[in-house]
């Protein structure tokens, strides 16, 4: 799990995590996170190396870039 951002959503996101694992704890969830500087070039080149994250923040202006058709993400 890959997101960006300040102290505030990151102690918020961390929180959120444990509460989840709490609930699911066979769940693994990795944290991983940064402040928005150069969190867009790390995310490219995780996904460019097909090791990307199975859950990440993106902005919603960086959809177009990580999917095939350019309109969005489908499961």
């Amino acid at each position: 799990m890959s997101w960006w951002g300040g102290a505030a959503r990151h102690a918020a996101t961390l929180k959120a995590l444990a509460l989840f694992q709490q609930t699911y704890p066979d769940v693994k969830v990795k944290a991983e996170y940064m402040g928005f500087n150069g969190y867009l070039e790390r995310l490219t080149a995780l996904v460019a190396g097909g090791s990307e994250p199975d859950l990440m923040q993106i902005n919603w202006a960086w959809l177009a870039m990580f999917s095939k058709r350019g309109n969005g993400f489908t499961d």
